[in-house]
């Protein structure tokens, strides 16, 4: 190999290996029989571990219950599955990695060093979702019309049908008129269409 090609590649490979050694999970990659060729220093800091003393060994002399080589074998990526180290819960993925013409390498990742974790992060996800939904419907609420067909008073059967006419004009997707003389509830009416159509979260 040119010494300048050797060299750019050395430099590309020292690159990624910072990149890797910063992400704040832990990392392994390892080969096709479980034998670790990258161990980030945050993962080994974690498992009080030399990275440069782990590489070369199988990664199940190195990561307690390691599957590492059975995703080699299989080919199939675990993602988010508990992982007990140390006594601790951990989340983890495993990712094979197909090159061609070097088998099948495996990439995994400590996502959360606590199962606690994941609980936490799901009752944020589920306290966002309340929020959200919250908003929404004070949204629909400060946007939506000022009357509903609950507010028109009247029981005889022209009003009913007058209402069922209302309800049937909200489901039609294009705009409708409504003729009357002065004072008859034209405006009335139109909110309450409004409100009954699809459209109700938007501006009247």
């Amino acid at each position: 190999m040119d010494p300048q090609n050797k060299k750019d590649l050395e430099d590309k490979i020292r690159f990624y290996e910072t990149v890797l050694d910063h992400i704040q999970n832990g990392i392994v990659i390892t080969d096709h029989e479980g034998k670790i060729i990258f161990f980030s220093k945050t993962y080994g800091s974690f498992l009080e571990i030399n990275p440069e003393e782990a590489v070369g060994k199988n990664c199940s002399e190195v990561v307690e219950n390691s599957r590492m080589h059975l995703v080699a074998a299989t080919g199939i990526a675990e993602i988010n599955q508990p992982h007990r180290i140390m006594g601790q819960d951990m989340v983890v993925q495993r990712i094979p990695l197909a090159i061609d013409g070097q088998g099948i390498f495996v990439f995994g990742q400590v996502m959360f060093k606590d199962v606690k974790d994941v609980h936490t992060l799901a009752k944020k996800l589920s306290d966002l979702e309340s929020k959200v939904e919250f908003y929404e419907k004070e949204l629909v609420s400060l946007r939506s019309s000022k009357f509903t067909l609950d507010h028109i008073i009247g029981e005889s059967e022209g009003m009913a049908e007058i209402k069922n006419l209302a309800l049937k004009a909200a489901q039609v997707q294009a705009p409708v008129l409504i003729l009357g003389e002065s004072g008859t509830g034209k405006e009335l009416f139109a909110h309450a269409i409004h409100y009954a159509s699809d459209r109700r979260i938007y501006p009247f």
